[in-house]
C-alpha cells in the first residue's frame, strides 16, 4: 500500500490548484440502490461505508474538474491557432487593399478595431471547441493531482488526523469494483507535500446515462441519512411530487436496514429521524453552492399509503413564489387598512389602482369606437351606400344584389 508523503518544505511536483463545483455528478441507478456498506452487509455487493463513498465522490469531483480544465485548455490552443490564421488574412487583404488590388476590406461594416475582432473570433472559436470536445466525452483515464485535505474538505469530511490516516485505505479501496461497477480509479501515487495523483476512470466523470446533481457537502450523518439522501436525489419529481410509490420493505431493503430482525415500530423511527437530519441539512446549505443546482429540494415529506410509502418534496422555487406571493397579500391588505402608514404601501396600491384604471379606460374607448362604427353603419344602411369592411361580406353583398 502506497504512503501519502509528510508535509516538505520544498515541494518536488507542482499543479495548479482545481477550481471545484460545489456538486457532484452520480448515476441515477447507483443513487436509487444506495451502496451503503453496513456491518450485516454481503462482501459480494461490493458496497462502500459513508467515509469511503465521500472519497468516492471527492475522486468523481477532481477528475471532472481536471476534464473540464483538460479540454479549455486544448479549446483555448486551437482558438489561439485560428487567430493567428485570421490575422495572417487580415494582413495579405490590408496588403491588397493598398496596392489597390481587388480584396475584402480587413474588417467589417461597423469597423471594429482588431482588437475586438480577435476578442469576438476568438471566443467564439472556443466555445465552439470547447463544446465539440465535451460532447466526445472524456478519455478512458483522467489524471489529476490534488491534495489529501481537499479530497477531504470538498465533500464535507473533516480534515483530521484519523481521516488522513483511513484515506490511503479508502483510496486501496477504490481500486475495486463498486457495487456492480468498474473501479472509480485504475490507480493513484503519493506526491510530496501531502499531494496525490489520481488517475479516475472517464465513465464515472461522463457517459452516456441519466445522471443527477448532488449538492455538496454531503451529509455524512450516519449510513442511514447518507442511504436515503441517496434514494431521495434519484427520484423523478413534477411539481414536488414523487408520482411513484414504493413498500415499506423495499425501502428498508434498499437502505440497507434489516426489516427481519428489526420491529416495524423502530425501522419508522429511523426513517423519520433519518429524515429530520436530511431535512436540517438542506436547510444549512450554503446559498452560494445552490446557485449552480437550483433544483434542489428545500424540504422532504413522508406520505403513508396503507403498505407502502410516497415522498413528497417543496422545490426552493416554489417556496420563494410563496414567499412572495404572501408578501404581496400582506401589502395589499396594509393598503386596504392603513394607506397612509408607509410609503411603499402607497406605492404599491397607486401603481396597482393607476393599473386598474387604464384597463378600464382601454375597455371603454374600445366600446365607444365599436358604438360609433354601429351607428355609422346603420345610418349608411339607411340611406342605401353601405359597404362591409371584410371582403367575404362585400362577396355576400355583391351575391344577393
Amino acid at each position: 500500500m502506497a504512503r501519502i508523503a509528510r508535509h516538505t518544505a520544498t515541494v518536488t511536483t507542482t499543479a495548479k490548484r482545481l477550481q471545484l463545483k460545489p456538486y457532484v455528478r452520480l448515476p441515477r441507478a447507483l443513487l436509487s440502490h444506495p451502496p451503503i456498506w453496513r456491518r450485516h452487509t454481503d462482501a459480494g455487493l461490493c458496497y462502500l461505508p459513508p467515509f469511503e463513498f465521500g472519497i468516492m465522490a471527492a475522486a468523481i469531483v477532481v477528475g471532472s474538474a481536471q476534464w473540464h480544465r483538460d479540454i479549455s485548455a486544448q479549446a483555448f490552443r486551437a482558438s489561439g491557432k485560428q487567430q493567428l490564421l485570421l490575422h495572417d488574412k487580415i494582413a495579405r487583404n490590408r496588403a491588397n487593399y493598398d496596392l489597390e488590388l481587388p480584396s475584402k476590406p480587413p474588417f467589417d461594416g461597423r469597423r471594429q478595431t482588431s482588437q475586438e475582432l480577435f476578442e469576438k473570433f476568438g471566443r467564439r472559436k472556443f466555445h465552439r471547441s470547447r463544446q465539440r470536445r465535451m460532447q466526445k466525452g472524456p478519455p478512458s483515464t483522467v489524471r489529476a493531482e490534488v491534495t489529501a485535505s481537499t479530497l477531504l474538505t470538498c465533500v464535507g469530511l473533516h480534515s483530521n488526523g484519523g481521516n488522513h490516516r483511513d484515506l490511503e485505505n479508502a483510496l486501496d479501496r477504490l481500486l475495486k469494483p463498486v457495487s456492480d461497477r468498474p473501479p472509480v480509479l485504475a490507480s493513484w501515487e503519493p506526491l510530496a507535500n501531502k499531494r496525490v495523483r489520481l488517475e479516475v476512470h472517464g465513465s464515472w466523470i461522463y457517459s452516456d446515462e441519466p445522471f443527477k446533481y448532488l449538492p455538496l457537502p454531503l451529509p455524512f450523518r450516519s449510513a442511514s441519512v447518507l442511504a436515503l439522501f441517496l434514494f431521495l436525489s434519484s427520484l423523478q419529481w413534477t411539481n414536488g411530487t414523487n408520482k411513484h410509490n414504493i413498500s415499506f420493505v423495499a425501502l428498508f431493503e434498499r437502505l440497507g436496514l434489516r426489516h427481519r430482525k428489526q420491529g416495524y415500530d423502530r425501522l419508522s423511527n429511523t426513517l423519520n429521524i433519518a429524515l429530520q437530519h436530511i431535512n436540517t441539512y438542506l436547510a444549512s446549505l450554503p446559498d452560494g453552492n445552490l446557485k449552480a443546482l437550483p433544483r434542489v429540494v428545500a424540504h422532504y415529506e413522508i406520505k403513508p399509503l396503507g403498505d407502502k410509502v410516497q415522498f413528497l418534496g417543496q422545490p426552493r422555487r416554489l417556496e420563494e413564489r410563496r414567499e412572495m406571493e404572501e408578501h404581496l397579500a400582506d401589502i395589499a391588505e396594509l393598503a386596504h387598512d392603513q394607506p397612509d402608514e408607509s410609503e411603499e404601501i402607497d406605492a404599491a396600491a397607486q401603481w396597482y389602482q393607476e393599473l386598474k384604471q387604464a384597463h378600464q379606460d382601454r375597455q371603454r374607448r374600445r366600446e365607444r369606437e365599436l358604438e360609433r362604427q354601429r351607428i355609422k353603419d346603420q345610418e349608411a344602411e339607411d340611406e342605401g351606400d353601405f359597404q362591409p369592411r371584410s371582403a367575404v361580406a362585400q362577396r355576400l353583398l355583391r351575391q344577393n344584389t
